[in-house]
């Protein structure tokens, strides 16, 4: 009975969604644009403009912390390498000689 159900509820989705995605948008032809005055596109220039720089830097502050993450992570690496080594060959840290005098 659930199985029924489940089944029915995900062909409703699958048609709604085809006739939504299948649907054409339509567009007035009588739109008429009014002339576009310079002072318009200077102040569309200097939004875009503001635009860029806000991405640039937010760009920049990604690398920045992309970098920091990678430099501590090859310091774990770089330590993690070291007590490694110290594991490779238990004996080399106890190999002492020992001189009897008799």
């Amino acid at each position: 009975m659930l199985n029924k159900l489940v089944r029915l509820y995900i062909c409703i989705f699958a048609v709604s969604a085809l006739f939504v995605g299948c649907s054409s948008s339509k567009k007035d032809s009588t739109n008429i644009k009014a002339p576009i005055s310079k002072s318009d596109t200077i102040n569309d220039n200097v939004s875009n403009d503001n635009d860029s720089e806000f991405s640039e830097q937010q760009l920049n502050y990604q690398i920045k912390k992309l970098n920091s993450e990678i430099n501590y992570l090859k310091e774990q690496v770089t330590a993690l390498d070291v007590k490694s080594s110290l594991y490779a060959d238990p004996f080399d840290i106890y190999n002492k000689e020992i001189m009897l005098n008799n």
